[in-house]
């Protein structure tokens, strides 16, 4: 009896056959490895966004503020939204880390500078925690998100002024002139605001994926800016590198939560200043 072996030439297409099949399909799981945690951000998101709702109902209407506390006995708008969630971990993004490295900052470019996507516990003698609240306050050991911080203090933050018009990414913005706007703040990062104060509540942009960035890595004092973006050039309408960021950490794009408590998918650079304000305002 006759026992007919595989040939060599038999051996090396069924190599490359699976080769093949296996370039194909490795970037295809990638992608949907990375649509399943950009859902799981979605979903902290969503529920960030209804135990920010249930705050305000039991405060009058007002927002959560930035934070809350005299100096030393600080808590963070993290730290106060917890009882409502009672879960820390839908505070940090699957997709982030807490490890410093380039991140991706839309169309394809990658910042020069170190950033984190996630601020952790760290009690050094600067006393950092991940939340920006005072040590022995902070419920949240890990964090993922920023929120839209812009104070009206700042001016007027959306626009470039040239020979009178207000200039942003190529847009005009007559509206914006002169006007002083801000986020979900007041004239201070730390002046609480009502429901009834913004103008346009699905259409405002108030908590992000955030990164962070601080130059003295080796103490990690970033853990406070990632609570709030409190300057427009930390939107994504400006890919200037600054100490905190909205991440691009999903397809090219980043979660966010609007205003009135729903959450979605916006792309990189994609945002306008009256996204970022919760006065009115028209944008063309």
């Amino acid at each position: 009896m006759r026992h007919r072996a595989f040939t060599l030439i038999e051996l090396l297409v069924v190599i490359a056959i699976i080769a093949i099949l296996a370039a194909i399909l490795f970037p295809v799981f990638a992608q949907a490895r990375a649509k399943a945690r950009q859902t799981a951000c979605l979903s902290n998101m969503r529920q960030i966004g209804t135990a920010v709702m249930m705050y305000s109902q039991d405060a009058d209407e007002v927002v959560v503020p930035s934070q809350n506390g005299a100096a030393n006995a600080l808590v963070s708008w993290p730290s106060l939204i917890l009882p409502y969630i009672k879960n820390t971990g839908v505070f940090e993004c699957p997709s982030a880390d807490d490890t410093y490295a380039s991140q991706p900052l839309g169309a394809g470019k990658k910042t020069t500078t170190q950033y984190k996507g996630t601020t952790i516990n760290l009690f050094t003698a600067t006393g950092t925690t991940a939340d920006g609240s005072s040590p022995g306050f902070c419920l949240v050991p890990r964090l993922s998100y920023a929120r839209n911080l812009i104070p009206t203090t700042n001016g007027n933050p959306w626009v470039k002024i040239d020979a009178g018009s207000a200039i942003n990414n190529g847009k005009v913005y007559p509206n914006l002139v002169g006007s002083v706007k801000s986020g979900f703040v007041g004239t201070g990062t730390t002046f609480d605001i009502s429901l009834a104060d913004v103008k346009d509540p699905a259409g405002t942009i108030h908590i992000v994926d955030g990164m962070a960035y601080n130059s003295n890595q080796a103490g990690d004092t970033a853990g406070g800016s990632m609570r709030g973006l409190q300057q427009d050039i930390r939107t994504d309408m400006f890919s200037d590198e600054t100490t905190s960021k909205v991440a691009c950490r999903h397809s090219d794009g980043f979660v966010v939560l609007y205003g009135d408590g729903h959450s979605g998918w916006k792309k990189w650079g994609s945002s306008t200043p009256c996204q970022w304000t919760i006065q009115e305002d028209t944008c063309q």
